[in-house]
């Protein structure tokens, strides 16, 4: 399946993540990567059941860590 969007956007996406983190930096808030932890379903856009759970686990140890 082709994503439908254009490879500017993808460029600009997959650049998203870095501005995330330093935005949470400099506000003293916590990030997570979910694209350490995740990957797209068979329609190459949206988390796949796995996904879903990775990424439940992966909250509920960051929200551990913060407590």
């Amino acid at each position: 399946m082709v994503i439908p969007f254009g490879q500017e956007s993808v460029k600009k996406f997959g650049r998203l993540a870095e501005h995330d983190k330093a935005l949470a930096e400099r506000t003293g808030c916590t990030f997570l990567d979910a694209a350490l932890v995740t990957r797209a379903g068979k329609d190459e856009l949206h988390m796949d059941a796995e996904s879903h759970r990775a990424m439940a686990e992966a909250v509920a140890a960051a929200v551990k860590d913060i407590l």
